[in-house]
Parts: structure tokens; sequence; C-alpha cells
């Protein structure tokens, strides 16, 4: 039987304090005890097991004599606390939304302007003050806490701080982040040895010293003769023993160095260790002697101000450092060399005038061929640099800030080629010059990875996007050049859009290639593109020790690559089809957003399952299996060996070529030899003539980049070499690698393949036919949508569903007609695949059973793949809608049902009914507040429940307007269909039509909306009250009666 003890305490269980099983843990920590539980998880601030994740359930049990209802003098003192406890958090709530989230910014975007306006920039107003805070706008005349004012302030210096604040703290933490990557690399030491030599320390020498005798490097041996003079011999062993004198006088020196760093070592540790001891016990002496020493604070008003004055503090010295004294440093080298080339052209001219040389300079070039180039703003504010009278223009303050920049680094790397010159293995640098060297090299080596890393996560990807804009701006476009990009009205948004396009892009790529890689290709085809999986990819370290020219001659030839690709693969067909099509099919319409913006996670999401992704594999597995067998290359590409394509073909005239006659594929003739073969064979009508050879390639993508220059050498089947193998490294290789990296990981295998001639017009061949079969598989699944779409759309063509959801334009294709045709699409390929596999397979069943089965296939494919996705996003697209609407909703209504309502039902009062709709937005901002924080309550803090509650339950927005749009469609058809004698289709049109009729006041929808609102408000604050009061009972007697104890034992004792 298996022992039951306590998992903190190991005793067992006693009546008095029996052992529980409250989560699904098993075996010896099973069971606990109650006060242990408890000890720990107040200790531990969790409610939830750390081994299993359950959370642990517990009830109230309050004494006997404990009433139904608390005393209302009891609740009332709950009430108390609970509203000084909701005050004291709103206060910080507030306080931290005013000192960090509101004046932070602003107060960012404040020093940004006054630096700029220390360095000499023109102030657009009178005042310091205004100028600061508003910049170029206005404010208003009437104050500044006027709704003008506060609109200026709000996108001049809130938004401008923000984004300073933003992308200063972002780059400041992956700067942080890079640089401790970088100086714990190893490369990082490699460099510093290789600049300025190895560090000399008494430490090392010792270690040397304390070698075998066999490691340490010793002077040769001298082999003397068998017959020697005395004398010599004397004067030989005085000469070694007086060397043996000052090696042992050096030891004992150099131990004696040691023993003196080691004592101050350890008096130093002593002291440091002593220090921490103090500081301890100084901590546990204000924590109340307990056993947590770490840093605790409480989120107090006063913390939080220290926090936001701490901020400001750090802002103005990141600003002042960062952006003040570049700028200001900038200014002053671009004047000095404003000011040095001018003293040497007024310097030259003297000394022609002293020397009496005449000349002139007359020049008549026509420069008409040329494009004409404005550069005024240039020279305009080139004259303001050296001139000092700068502006606050975004080119100039970059263009000053860029020099600055560039100053510091010049001289940086003036300091660093100062301190290695004269630096060796023998002679390395030392004491105090060391440390700033190094100090200098982890600036240099943290901006070198830095900028790599940017151009290739940032710049690349931007690059990237922005062609691809480019491509779908016939696709999107009426006119333009670009579909998303506008750096004009919207920069910002722009620039995130066209990254983001940019990145999945290249995820989509990098996808494919990972999926011919492992699933089509011969391994080691693809070495130049290294694997995810490579065990010597190290992103920090090579990025660190490749030459920074390398790193960006990579980066731009694969930006070259990529610019080809798109501009062959994607721009030719989208421009050609604009201009070339007969039809006009593009600009695509579409007309609801929320739609749209469910389309492409709803088209990823299937075209990601593996039934779709397997045909696709078939499709790719069969364009390169008959592009390389067409060009000769099934050997090289896809590792299969075919004995016919180590070949060609000779035919005696064109008549067997047209034939197709096949040859002897064992008897290869020579090409010098075909004439005689068909002399000595008149009744062979071709013959096989080899050609090529066979090279040695790498047989695995991760191959040691050291060995492929080893490879690609001719040999025979049996890898006897046809040329001398290349040996030892090349100047290129020495240049690429200049501080002797290693490898982890060195692969040097490879296998023999076949190579054609010609092999690289037949790879440049390849890639063309592989465009076009990407052509055919856009085309095929381009024309099979709008097949798709047409069918599955005909029913309901020119109906009002159809007007409602769809475009009007017939001569245009719509976004949601694609839409609907993809999603036909892809349950036809469905059932394809199904009766793929149907055949394929063993069973034998009739016609009845596998028309079942390939429907239930269908069903399940939308039920489980279409339709989550389709209501995840559906859901995250209409929940800000919702809210939006049933707030905003009831103030618009307002005005126009309480009118409609004095005049024909109930006389109110003007002024009331004015009161009443002035306070309706308070009202109804208060009610959305409180029923999220109801639902939240109710939810118990998850957070899909939550939704779940808020739209259709407590209190049930989403069922709210549901509820609305039905009273006010049957409103209309009642009227119609009675009062106008209109059938109910009729009926419906009709309304269709009011609804879209432009200037229409639907004066009756505004009083329906409004008096359904305004009883579901009024139901929906009696449920938050009456939860609140229980709430609250029952917080009052947890408070004064209650106990918490364990609920009863967790019954699942399987872990999840």
């Amino acid at each position: 039987m298996e022992e039951q003890t306590c998992r903190i305490c190991r005793c067992e269980g006693t009546p008095e304090d029996p052992l529980f099983h409250p989560c699904k843990c098993r075996g010896s920590i099973k069971y606990i005890h109650q006060d242990c539980l408890m000890s720990w998880l107040e200790h531990s601030h969790k409610q939830t097991c750390d081994i299993c994740h359950t959370k642990y359930a517990f009830q109230t049990i309050y004494d006997s004599d404990t009433p139904e209802r608390p005393p209302i003098y009891i609740i009332l003192h709950t009430l108390q606390t609970v509203c000084q406890n909701i005050l004291y958090y709103v206060l910080v709530v507030v306080i931290g939304v005013v000192f960090i989230l509101l004046q932070l910014p602003i107060s960012t975007s404040f020093l940004a302007r006054l630096y700029t306006y220390l360095l000499g920039c023109y102030m657009p107003h009178q005042t310091i003050r205004e100028s600061t805070l508003f910049g170029k706008q206005a404010p208003d005349p009437k104050g500044w806490l006027t709704s003008t004012s506060l609109k200026t302030l709000l996108f001049s210096s809130y938004l401008k701080g923000l984004r300073i604040l933003v992308f200063g703290a972002t780059l400041i933490i992956v700067t942080v982040a890079v640089h401790e990557w970088v100086t714990k690399d190893e490369g990082f030491s490699k460099i510093i040895e290789h600049n300025i030599g190895p560090e000399f320390t008494a430490q090392k020498i010792l270690q040397m010293l304390q070698q075998p005798r066999n490691e340490i490097p010793r002077r040769p041996e001298t082999h003397l003769p068998h017959a020697l003079d005395p004398a010599v011999q004397d004067e030989q062993d005085e000469e070694i023993d007086e060397n043996d004198e000052a090696d042992r006088l050096a030891r004992d020196e150099l131990l004696r160095q040691l023993r003196i760093d080691r004592a101050r070592n350890q008096r130093e540790q002593r002291r440091i260790r002593q220090m921490q001891e103090w500081q301890e016990e100084q901590r546990r002496q204000q924590l109340g002697g307990g056993e947590n020493v770490f840093v605790e604070f409480s989120l107090t008003p006063l913390f939080l101000i220290k926090v936001a004055w701490f901020l400001e503090l750090m802002v103005i010295v990141v600003l002042g450092v960062f952006y003040f004294l570049p700028s200001l440093l900038g200014m002053i080298s671009l004047t000095a060399i404003h000011s040095l080339v001018a003293l040497s052209y007024r310097l030259m001219l003297h000394l022609i005038q002293m020397a009496g040389i005449k000349f002139t300079f007359n020049y008549n070039i026509s420069l008409d061929y040329l494009p004409s180039v404005d550069f005024s703003s240039l020279q305009h504010v080139y004259l303001n640099i050296v001139n000092w009278t700068p502006e606050a223009e975004v080119l100039e303050r970059t263009l000053v800030l860029a020099a600055g920049y560039f100053t510091v680094g010049s001289t940086i790397a003036a300091i660093m080629h100062l301190l290695e010159s004269g630096c060796s293995p023998v002679n390395p640098l030392s004491r105090g010059y060391r440390a700033i060297y190094v100090a200098l090299l982890e600036v240099v080596c943290t901006l070198k990875v830095l900028s790599i890393f940017c151009i290739e996560l940032l710049v690349f990807p931007f690059f990237c996007g922005l062609q691809l804009d480019f491509v779908l701006a016939p696709v999107l476009t009426e006119n333009g050049f670009f579909a998303l990009f506008d750096i004009i009205n919207s920069p910002y948004k722009s620039i995130v859009l066209v990254l983001g396009l940019g990145t999945y892009f290249m995820y989509v790529f990098a996808s494919f290639v990972s999926m011919a890689r492992s699933d089509i290709l011969r391994k080691g085809v693809l070495f130049f593109i290294r694997s995810p999986d490579d065990p010597n990819v190290r992103l920090i370290h090579d990025a660190l020790m490749k030459p920074f020219g390398l790193q960006i001659s990579r980066i731009a030839l694969s930006g070259l690559v990529y610019t080809i690709y798109i501009a062959v693969e994607f721009a030719a067909v989208t421009w050609g089809l604009k201009y070339l099509a007969p039809y006009k099919l593009f600009p695509i319409r579409y007309t609801i957003s929320g739609i749209w913006s469910v389309i492409p996670p709803l088209i990823r999401s299937i075209a990601t399952q593996p039934s779709f992704v397997r045909l696709f594999r078939a499709y790719w597995q069969m364009a390169f299996r008959q592009a390389c067998s067409l060009l000769r290359l099934s050997s090289f590409i896809l590792g299969t060996d075919v004995p016919e394509e180590r070949g060609r073909v000779v035919y005696r005239s064109l008549v067997y070529r047209l034939l197709a006659h096949k040859p002897d594929y064992n008897l290869p003739v020579p090409e010098t030899e075909t004439a005689a073969y068909f002399q000595e064979h008149p009744e062979a009508t071709c013959c096989f003539v080899p050609d090529g050879t066979f090279v040695r390639a790498p047989d695995d993508d991760n191959v040691s980049r050291s060995f492929i220059r080893k490879l690609f050498v001719p040999v025979t089947k049996n890898d006897v070499p046809l040329a001398p193998v290349p040996d030892g490294e090349d100047e290129t290789e020495v240049k690429n690698n200049p501080y002797g990296d290693e490898e982890l990981v060195s692969i040097t295998s490879y296998t023999i393949v076949y190579r054609p001639p010609n092999f690289k017009p037949r790879i440049f061949a390849l890639l063309g036919c592989l465009w076009a079969y990407s052509l055919t598989l856009g085309a095929l699944v381009f024309g099979a949508t709008l097949l798709f779409a047409k069918l599955v759309l005909t029913p309901v063509k020119n109906t009002m569903l159809h007007r409602l959801f769809f475009h009007h334009d017939a001569e245009t294709l719509d976004a949601n007609e694609l839409f609907a045709g993809f999603i036909a699409l892809a349950a036809a390929v469905r059932c394809f695949i199904y009766f793929v596999d149907y055949k394929a397979s063993e069973e034998q069943q009739d016609l009845i059973t596998y028309i079942k089965k390939g429907v239930h296939s269908v069903v399940r494919f939308v039920r489980f793949h279409v339709l989550p996705t389709s209501r995840k996003f559906a859901a995250l697209a209409l929940t800000p809608s919702v809210c939006m609407l049933s707030t905003v909703l009831p103030v618009v209504a307002s005005a126009t049902a309480l009118s409609t309502f004095q005049s024909r039902v109930f006389e109110i009062g003007p002024l009331c009914a004015a009161w009443i709709s002035e306070k309706t937005p308070l009202y109804s901002v208060s009610l959305f507040l409180s029923s999220v924080v109801h639902a939240y309550t109710r939810a118990g803090g998850a957070l899909t429940q939550t939704w779940y509650e808020f739209m259709f339950r407590s209190p049930g927005y989403f069922s709210l307007l549901a509820v609305q749009l039905l009273a006010v469609v049957a409103y209309y058809v009642l009227a119609y269909s009675f009062w106008g004698n209109k059938s109910v289709l009729e009926s419906l049109k009709l309304v269709y039509k009011v609804i879209y009729t432009p200037g229409y006041e639907p004066v009756a929808a505004w009083t329906i909306v409004y008096f359904t609102w305004l009883p579901w408000s009024l139901y929906t604050w009696s449920k938050i009250v009456g939860d609140f009061w229980n709430w609250l009972i029952i917080t009052a007697k947890n408070q004064h009666y209650g106990k918490r104890v364990f609920l009863t034992n967790n019954e699942e004792e399987d872990l999840d």
C-alpha cells in the first residue's frame, strides 16, 4: 500500500489534521496538509499547483451562529472598506496615467524641441513655452484647456513624444541585449587578441610554467661532438649555470608577484563579502526580519511619482547625449570643414595673384540631356548649417545628426587604429590603454552586429514589401504605383503594412525552400542556403566575426535575387494583365472590411491543411522531375541516377529524330566516331553519345565552408580525380575569415553526381521552367476560383443578398466573390483528394457509401477548418464594432426618440428631454464600463468566457443589437405590408432602399433603438447592482464569520 505523507512536511495525516489531495498529482507528492498548503500559498502568492497547474478549490464554512445576512452596520463597514480600496486603486491608476502615460510623452516632445531650439533653430512662436509645447501648430487663443488646444497638443506633442519614447526604449533594450551577447561571445576575445595581442598576466605565465615539461617550449638542445676541449666545456657549463640561475630568479619573481596578487584579491573578496552581508542585514531589518532578502516594493502613488521623475531624468540624459551633443558636434564639424575649404580656396587664389598668373575659368558644356534636378533645398540646408542659422526641419536635423555620429565614429576609428599600431602577440597592449581599446571595441562590435540585424530584419523585409506593394498596385488600385505605401498622408501606417507584407512573403518563401529541401531536392543542393538545423549557425558569432563588407555584399546579392524573382514572377503578371488582358479584371473591389479582414487568415488556415499541402508537394515534385529530366539535371538536382541523361542522342537523319527512335544506351559511341559508327552499322538509326562529367558534390546541406572549395572537381565514376584538388586556403578565404574562426562541426561528406555540359545555362533554364510551372499553378487556382465563384453565386445573383454583400459593378471582380469561390474550390479539392485516397485503398464499397463518406469529409472540413477560423476572426473584427455601436447609437438616437415620444405619447417637457439627452452619453459609457467589469467577474477572469458573457449573456450587447435590428426591420415590413399593401419581399426591398438612401433620417428607427435600449439598460443595471450586493454580503460574512477550507478531494488523479 502506498504510504500517505504530506509533500511539504513529510508527516502522516491525523484526524485533527487530515491529508488532502486537491490536485491531479500522484505518487509521493499526492497528499498535503491544509496548513502546509495555506502557508505555501501565502508565500508563493499563487492559487494553482506548481506541478500539474490545477487550481485549488476552496469553500467557506461558517460558524453555527452565523446569520443568513449580516447586520447592516457590518455590510456598510465592508462597503466602506471596498470603496476605500477602489478609490485607492483608482488614485494609483490616475497617477500612473497622468504622470507616466500622459505627462512623459508630452515632456519628451517638449525636451526634444527644447534641445532643437538650443541649437539655434528658429522658434515658431514668441514664447518658448508655446514653441516647445505646440511646435509649429498654433494653440487656441481662448486658452490651453479648450478642445482645439488639447487636440493640437495631442497630435503635435503627445503622439510625437510617444513615438520617440517607443523608438528610444526599443533601441536601448535591443542595444543592451546585443551588447551582452557580443561581449560574452568567444569571438570577441579572438578579435581582441588578434588586434592588440593577448593579455599579459602573472597567472597565465604561472600556468605556462606549471605545464608538464614535455609541453613547455624549450630551447633546442645542442648536440656536442664526442671530442670537446675541456676549456670550452667549462665555458659552456658556466653559461648553462648562468641561464638556469636567470630562469630560477624569473620564476621566483613571478611566484612572488602571484602571491601578492592572490593576497590582494583575497582582501578585496573579503571586503566585498562583508559589504554584501551588511547590505543583506539592512534589507532584512527593513523587511521585518523575514527570510526574503529581495527588494520588494508596493505600487503606491509616491512610488509612481518617483518612477515618473526617474524616467524624466533618463529622457533628459538620453536626449542630451544621443541627440543634442551629436547635433552640436555635427554642426561644428561641418562648419570646420566648410571654413577649411574656404580658407584653402582663398589661399590658393592669393598665391596665384602673388605669382602674377592670370587665367579665366569658362565652360560652355551643354547639360540639356541630363534630367533637371532641383538642389535648392539641399543648398538651403547647407547654408543654414554653416552659417549657424539652422531650422527645425527633419532633413536638416537628420543631416546634422548623421554628421555628428560620423565625426564620433571617425574619432573612435582613429583612436583604435592608433592603439593597434605596434601591437603584436609578443608586444600586446596593456594597462589602461587596453581597457580603453576594449571599451571602444565593445561599442564598435555592438553597432556592427546591430546594423547587420537591422538590415536583415527591417530594411530587407521592407525592401521586399515595397516591391510586393508595387506588384499589388494594379490589383487593388485604379491608378498608382503603390497600393499600401503612402509616405505623405500616413507614413507610419504604410511603413508597418509594407514591413509586415515583406516579412510574410519572406516567411512563405522560406517555407517553400524548406519544403523543397526536405521533400524534393537532393541533400546538399542548397548548401549555399543555411538550413535552420545547421549546427554551425551562430547568428551573433557570424555577424561579429565576418567582415562587414562581406555580409553587406551577401545581403545585396540576396536583394538582387529577390528583386528578379518578384519582378519576373509577380510584377510581370499583374501589370501585364492590367494592360494586356482583353477583359478588365483589376482592380478587385470589396465592400465589407470586416469580411475582407477574415479572408487572408482563413485562406492560410485552409492552405496549410495536410491534404492540401500533400497535393501542393506532389505538384512541385512532378514539376521538378519533368524539368530536370528535360534538362538532364536529375542526378545533380534530384539525386536520381538516370543513365539516359549522361549524353545526347545523335540521329542518322531528321526523319528518325521526328520518329523519336531510341538508341542502345549500353553501347555509347564517342562523338568523333559517330560517322564511322553509322557506316559500320547501316541498320542503326541513332546512337548514344556520352558527354558531361562526374563531379564531387556536397552530400549534406550543412557541409563545411572550408571543404566546399575542394568539391565540384571532375572525377570518374569511381571517384578518381581528373583534375588537381585544391588544397589549403586561398586569399579569398583568408580575407573572409581574418580572425581564423573555426566551425563547430566540420562535415566533409560528398557524393558523385553527373553534371551535363553547359551547366550554368541549364540552371537558368531550370529556373525558367519552374517559373512557368508556378504561373500555371497560379492561373489554375485563379481560374478555378472564378469558375466556382460563378457556380456558387449564380442562384443568388441579382438578389438583395448579392447586392448587400457583393459589389454592384459586374465588370470588376469582388474580393468576397473570390473568397466564396476559393471556399468552394477548397471543398472540391477535398472531395478529389478523398476520391484518390478511396481508389488507392483496398476497401471495396458501393457508390452510396462512398458518396456519404465524401460528403461527410467535406462537412468535417468546413466544420473544423473553415468555421473555427471564420468565427475567431469575425469575433475579433465585430467586437469593436458592436461595442462602438451599442454605446454610440443610444446617444445619437436620444434627441430624436425623446422628441418623438414627447410629441406623440407623453409630454415630458423640453427641459427634461434636453437634460435626459445631455446625460445619455455619460449614462451609456458608465453602463458599458460597468458591464465589462461585471462580465469579467462573472467569468472568473477567463477572457473567452468574459467575451461570451459580455456579448450574449450578461449583459448581451450583441443580443441587444440583433433584437434592435429585427425590431426595426419588422416595423418597416409591417408598415409597408399592412399600410402600403406590399408583399413581404417587396417590403424588404423597400427597407433596403430606405437604409441606403443618402440623407434619410430614420425617425422611427431611432425611436425603436432608444426605447429598446433604455429598458434593457435598466435591467442590466439591476443585475449589476444585485450581483454586487450579493458579493458584498458574501464578503462581509467571509471577513467576520467564515474560514477557508478545502473542497472535496480532486477525483481526477491523472495529469493533464
